[in-house]
């Protein structure tokens, strides 16, 4: 359970107060730790706060809220029944007033959201329309949508309606592409606009084609759905590598690799920002869980957690791992080389490993043991004069031959050549 820093004491009395700073802060509060007993005092101030930003602050946290019941496990504890008495109640929040409005029917998720927010791009206002296209966004991109044809031929089939004004066009391509909807592609090409809607909507059609290839990569979740703002997500850390030769999954509750070599159910490719990330980027979704794009430090708890596994029944697992971590590129150094050869040689792979360990030996500050690893490496070859060579200069390189390297190195030495 994540500890909470709040920045008031109590944030509804804190809505009560003069000042829009201490409103605020209160709303701050209220999105990141508020339940779903506080939704009748956010939509009063969704409406009736007389500052703006704090109208569409309240909107904001009532959706953050409302997103952390949007799918599996807490999506029971707001029934059906539940939502619809707060669509009730939103529908009292005027769009033109606070166009936030569309952020709730879209963590809300009912099929009458979807009808609302599509209404939204026909609003005469531009920024009642801009809006729509956020809260479509949100919407569209929960994984509770995954595989919903319906929704996405909702959503596509907009794009040839030409009464729509060409920002709302741009708006819809821009979330077509952001959640990966193929079905958009034909009728994107067919539209024919210049100027900065035109670019949007050609960005949008190429972003779609460049999501056609295999997700290889390797991912990470941090539990969350897509769109849900959640401190304490209910789902665990995930990681995911994926290659031509498979695909490995790693959970933190579970704390073990699972290969899998067929990809069953649907997934899609999408591009959009990450709440708390400051630009959009990658995301897969599939097995229930959105993924995006690993970096090197989750790289860095990837190599962690295979540290102390057994090759057992695990070596289609680390020939994933190593393949994914060289396609990513974050490991360009001689330890990234180091831990990828290392992997090579627990999934059996002597001779990608002896690649990946004189690779390691071309960079920079190479760690000592690559020359034991590439030794055993050649050894696992039958290649002696290359092992003993090896484990030769690993004791050369040792400081000092009482180190644990060094008695290691020699009495494998011994063992090999003790016969010479």
């Amino acid at each position: 359970m994540t500890k909470k820093v709040m920045e008031t004491e109590n944030p509804i009395e804190a809505l009560k107060a003069p000042s829009v700073h201490v409103r605020a802060a209160a709303t701050r509060d209220l999105e990141k730790y508020g339940e779903l007993d506080v939704l009748e005092v956010l939509v009063h101030h969704a409406q009736e706060d007389p500052s703006p930003a704090i109208r569409h602050n309240a909107a904001d946290a009532l959706s953050d809220i409302l997103s952390r019941y949007r799918v599996p496990p807490n999506d029971s504890l707001l029934p059906e029944e539940r939502r619809r008495e707060i669509l009730s109640l939103i529908y009292k929040i005027s769009s033109g007033k606070n166009n936030a409005v569309f952020l709730i029917y879209a963590s809300l998720g009912l099929p009458e959201c979807l009808q609302k927010i599509i209404s939204g791009f026909r609003d005469p206002r531009s920024e009642v329309r801009l809006g729509a296209s956020v809260g479509l966004l949100r919407y569209c991109q929960s994984i509770s949508t995954l595989g919903d044809e319906n929704i996405e031929n909702q959503v596509t089939q907009l794009l040839q309606d030409r009464n729509l004004e060409a920002d709302a066009l741009a708006h819809i391509a821009r979330v077509c592409a952001a959640v990966g909807y193929q079905k958009a592609l034909p009728m994107l090409r067919r539209i024919d606009m210049e100027g900065a809607h035109g670019e949007t909507i050609n960005a949008a059609h190429d972003k779609l084609r460049s999501q056609q290839q295999p997700p290889y990569g390797i991912w990470a979740s941090d539990g969350c759905d897509a769109g849900e703002f959640n401190v304490d997500p209910s789902h665990s850390a995930a990681y995911c590598v994926i290659t031509p030769e498979g695909r490995v999954i790693w959970t933190e509750d579970v704390q073990e690799w699972q290969f899998q070599d067929e990809d069953n159910g649907h997934h899609r490719l999408m591009w959009f920002r990450r709440v708390g990330e400051p630009t959009p980027g990658p995301s897969l979704q599939f097995a229930n869980r959105t993924w995006h794009m690993a970096t090197k430090v989750d790289i860095d708890v990837i190599l962690k957690s295979v540290a102390e596994l057994s090759t057992s029944d695990l070596q289609p697992a680390f020939a994933v791992l190593a393949a994914g971590i060289i396609h990513r590129g974050l490991h360009n150094d001689s330890k990234g080389w180091r831990d990828i050869g290392v992997l090579w040689m627990r999934a059996h792979r002597y001779q990608e490993a002896i690649d990946a360990f004189e690779m390691s030996l071309d960079e920079k500050r190479t760690p000592i043991d690559v020359w034991f690893y590439l030794g055993e490496s050649h050894y696992a070859l039958g290649q002696l004069p290359e092992a003993k060579k090896s484990w030769e200069n690993c004791l050369q390189k040792t400081r000092t031959t009482t180190s644990a390297l060094a008695h290691l190195c020699q009495s494998r030495m011994d063992e090999v050549f003790s016969q010479e």
